[in-house]
């Protein structure tokens, strides 16, 4: 589906509630995090870089497939919604400062304990449901870690969900554990 200019705006505002306000987010924070866990991935397409699941699992690509067609050929609903997910990324980069959601994480510093200990524990459970591959159940999709299932339980048999292991909120896990080393 399309981003809309509310849709965007709405980002923002979340954002900056998250800086601002986070000590009060609680078990909030997880839809937080997902939704920039899919911004994330969204300025991954806007810039025409892989995803992580392509550098994580093995895929089998169909070659035979790619060339098949030629001249009338329809492009499929994977690549419709690829070129869909480019134009939504870079609106969404046009629109939303980078720097913004660098500062949801660099402003944990100013996090009471309590709040640091929510805002860590729904990281957590964020990055293993991308981990499990889980990341684009949008932002319900999300069980926080003191629920009965966690990402890691979600997937298929073989440890992966449909959407491939992403490692961005891991990433982002290690940064905030730098950011508050010293306090």
């Amino acid at each position: 589906k399309e981003m809309k200019s509310k849709n965007i705006e709405s980002i923002r505002t979340l954002l900056s509630i998250a800086i601002i306000d986070g000590d009060y987010l609680g078990e909030s924070w997880a839809p937080v995090l997902q939704c920039i866990s899919q911004l994330a991935l969204l300025q991954l397409y806007a810039s025409g870089l892989d995803a992580d699941s392509k550098f994580l699992t093995e895929n089998e690509q169909d070659d035979a497939h790619a060339d098949a067609g030629g001249f009338f050929r329809q492009p499929t609903k994977a690549e419709t919604d690829r070129e869909l997910e480019e134009n939504n990324g870079r609106a969404v980069l046009a629109a939303v400062n980078e720097v913004l959601i660098d500062k949801v994480f660099s402003s944990s510093v100013n996090l009471s304990a309590l709040g640091i200990a929510h805002f860590i524990e729904q990281l957590v459970s964020v990055s293993e449901s991308e981990i499990a591959g889980e990341s684009k159940g949008g932002i319900s999709g999300v069980t926080p870690l003191h629920g009965k299932q966690t990402g890691l339980n979600a997937g298929t048999s073989s440890g992966h969900g449909k959407d491939g292991p992403r490692i961005f909120c891991l990433q982002r896990l290690v940064e905030v554990a730098d950011y508050n080393m010293d306090f």
